[in-house]
């Protein structure tokens, strides 16, 4: 009898003895949950968990892969084999498939008692679609079963309703608190609003908000009383009128002011609508408290009556991503320690995890807030502001000098060619650090957050490589590569892990953008079970509830064979230049534009991308009224609020946009039916969303697998985008325009051929296609 040959998996200088060449027996139907090896590793461990006979299964044909066995996993099989006379991977075959036999009578047993719990479900509201019905049977289903439910369903459906009730029944189960996550403030409210809509009775809710979401008063009355002898500092008369009356809600009814009551006051919402010419968000309540933050100040008071509130007197507790990790990263002393958790957009939700527990610094921002600083204050040179702009402007010059490929570097895994780099790189963030710490910079904008920043990525830097839990990554903005330093965990997963443990009664993992169909036509979830650390054991996958009109009512249109070429996004030297697929997007959009019947949303990855194509449309003469061009550095409320206006106006406006764009905008017109809507009726997909997320525990992921995540996450990312065109049924003259010319252009994409595959899956649902 031979040995099972044995292969070392090597990742970077270890080597795990622990992978071995197996044969695949045939499995029509992967579990949605689990790739490849996971699912033969699971048939595996069926057959000996039940002391199963290997069937008999002839290997000489089957495909063969690398999977990975746990040394006890290994040693069962080896008995087995010697027991019953056979090679170890023919015993492995024969084991797969008897555990194959297990699994689908434990499937069918499964789905036989899901469909009489399902039966035994009352849906406490009046669904609008037996989809909708379906929905919340299958959330409720998970959570009844304290499993980890991934629930997809499209939009359309109204999941929103469905969630909230589904949070009203856990609470009068008194499996509480129940926490309903959102990723925004925007999506928080909406469900807040869901919750009112619904017969609450004899259950409480109330809204966690961050402390960004009021206003510092006492920063803000600081700030009017200068105004007085400094005439340059800008001020709105409205926002004086607003302070002297106590700056009271504008919309009482609004779900944030609601949940404060009638001592709603001092809300950032407010502050934006009412300020024209001020630097808002200079004035957000800020997180931590700063040494000089006056804990007697009106707004501080609002926030903390509202957490004291939730945490004491309430059985349901709204709050975004961000919180939710807030709370587990301060072993649930912000947030109340939840025993359900519903999360609204859960893709997203790992990338608030990982942001929550890293810092930032963009030397850029830095710099420019030190020069503002010294201009206001009229600073001379030899200031500590002056002295601490000159060793931001070195460090830039230093860290520049990384930039070589134009890769992210990892700086606290450095070659030993590197080292002395390295301890130019702390010296000068130590330098920097210490002129930061001068209390005469107290009032820098964000100083607080410099400070400790700097502190962690100098610490992270001084750890001797692979005994810190955390990697300092150095990043360079994509036009003028300006340098950014992130410092965070590489990985996330104790973390996420917790949070699923802590909810002892259930986790809904809900979106539009859980499942990515593979080669094989079946939808899998397995890389967001991965990416948010679910055991398998809880996991509960039901079937996407979807919406068979997202992809019957729009029409797509897709680049014809001649314009491919134009239309694929410049790489290397040979290929069309910037500035001539720059050119050809601008006269497809403006093409796009002239013959729709609304508005136009073009979704793009770069602003530099943006500013150039609203610089050739005004060229090709498109109205400059017309246009939304997205910048940085202001909020897409802002960008969102001009597109309605403008449509109001009775003009067809085109949103040049990114970021929030592809996942968080809703653009309905809610005074119009679904037949008369023509805010939005056309949808452009200007570049396929890569690279989008920059977390620490992306860039790690990216290094331990390889393009795997970065094609996952462009998926997903582009699910979601495309999504943005349908928001309601029997809508009218909805267009879907997918521009990238590489997805359509046969070997000249190499390397990313699963993503345009993946891709044209998708876009193959679209009943309705032509070329442009």
């Amino acid at each position: 009898m031979q040995p099972l040959h044995l292969m070392y998996r090597i990742r970077g200088q270890s080597m795990t003895p622990n992978s071995y060449r197996l044969p695949l027996i045939e499995i029509t139907s992967i579990p949605a949950g689990s790739n490849q090896s996971e699912t033969y590793r699971h048939l595996l461990g069926l057959a000996l968990k039940a002391k199963a006979k290997p069937e008999a299964v002839d290997i000489s044909t089957l495909p063969s892969t690398m999977i990975r066995l746990s040394p006890a996993a290994k040693a069962q099989l080896d008995a087995v084999a010697e027991q019953y006379g056979m090679e170890p991977r023919a015993a492995f075959a024969g084991l797969c498939a008897a555990g194959l036999a297990i699994m689908r009578k434990q499937l069918r047993q499964q789905a036989g008692l899901n469909k009489q719990a399902a039966a035994d479900i009352r849906v406490p509201f009046e669904p609008k679609s037996d989809n909708q019905r379906r929905f919340y049977e299958q959330i409720m289903l998970g959570l009844l079963a304290d499993k980890i439910v991934f629930a997809e369903g499209s939009t359309g459906i109204g999941k929103s309703r469905a969630m909230a009730a589904a949070a009203l029944e856990m609470a009068r189960a008194k499996k509480t608190p129940v926490i309903l996550a959102a990723p925004t403030v925007a999506v928080m409210e909406h469900l807040y609003e869901e919750l009112q809509l619904l017969n609450a009775a004899g259950v409480t809710y109330s809204i966690l908000p961050g402390a960004s979401e009021f206003v510092d008063d006492i920063a803000l009355r600081e700030y009017i009383t200068a105004t007085q002898t400094t005439p340059e500092l800008d001020i709105d008369q409205t926002v004086i009128e607003w302070v002297a009356r106590g700056a009271p809600a504008l919309r009482p009814d609004a779900p944030l002011a609601h949940a404060l009551g009638e001592n709603a006051a001092w809300l950032m919402d407010d502050l934006r609508k009412l300020a024209t010419n001020m630097p808002v968000d200079d004035f957000a309540l800020r997180r931590p408290k700063r040494r000089d933050d006056n804990p007697d100040g009106e707004s501080r008071k609002l926030l903390e009556s509202l957490r004291n509130r939730a945490k004491t007197e309430t059985d349901i507790i709204l709050c975004t991503h961000a919180m939710l990790a807030i709370g587990q990263q301060t072993q649930w002393k912000a947030v109340p320690e939840p025993c359900v958790v519903i999360i609204d957009e859960a893709h997203q939700f790992e990338q608030a995890v990982a942001s929550v527990n890293s810092d930032q610094v963009s030397v850029y921002s830095l710099r420019a807030s030190l020069a503002r600083l010294r201009r206001s204050e009229g600073l001379g040179k030899g200031t500590i502001a002056s002295k601490a702009l000159e060793e931001a402007s070195k460090l830039t010059k230093h860290l520049q000098r990384f930039d070589i490929d134009g890769k992210t570097h990892c700086l606290t895994d450095a070659s030993p060619e590197d080292q002395e780099d390295l301890r130019l790189t702390t010296t000068c963030l130590r330098s920097l650090g210490d002129k930061l710490a001068s209390k005469s910079l107290n009032e820098l904008r964000n100083i607080e957050h410099y400070r400790s920043a700097l502190k962690s990525i100098i610490t992270s830097l001084e750890t001797p490589s692979g005994k810190g839990i955390n990697r300092v990554d150095l990043a360079f903005s994509p036009d003028r590569r300006y340098p950014s330093l992130y410092c965070g965990p590489a990985r996330v997963d104790m973390q996420l892990r917790n949070i699923w443990n802590t909810a002892k009664g259930g986790v809904v993992l809900a979106s539009a953008t859980i499942y990515i169909m593979d080669a094989s036509g079946n939808s899998k979830c397995d890389y967001l079970r991965g990416l948010l650390s679910v055991d398998f054991s809880r996991i509960s996958t039901p079937a996407p509830v979807i919406e068979k009109y997202l992809y019957t009512l729009p029409c797509l249109y897709v680049p014809s064979p001649r314009r491919r070429d134009a239309l694929m996004p410049p790489r290397k030297q040979g290929q069309n230049t910037e500035d001539d697929w720059h050119k050809e997007l601008a006269l497809s959009i403006e093409h796009i534009t002239s013959t729709a019947h609304g508005g136009t949303l073009a979704l793009f990855t770069a602003y530099k991308d943006i500013q150039a194509v609203a610089k050739e449309l005004d060229l090709l003469g498109v109205s400059k009224g017309r246009i939304v061009a997205q910048q940085p550095n202001r909020k897409f409320s802002e960008y969102e609020r001009l597109f309605r206006t403008i449509h109001a106006n009775g003009e067809r406006p085109i949103m040049l946009a990114l970021g929030t764009a592809w996942t968080g905008i809703d653009l309905k017109d809610h005074a119009a039916s679904d037949e008369t809507d023509t805010l939005l009726t056309d949808l452009v997909i200007a570049r396929l969303p890569i690279g989008l997320n920059k977390s620490n525990s992306m860039t790690s992921r990216i290094e331990r697998m390889g393009m795997h995540p970065i094609i996952n996450e462009c998926l997903l990312t582009f699910k979601q985008g495309i999504g943005r065109l349908i928001r309601r049924e029997n809508v009218q003259h909805r267009r879907l325009w997918v521009l990238d010319g590489r997805l359509f252009t046969e070997g000249k994409w190499p390397g990313m051929e699963a993503l345009a595959g993946g891709i044209r899956r998708l876009l193959k649902e679209y009943r309705h296609r032509k070329e442009f």
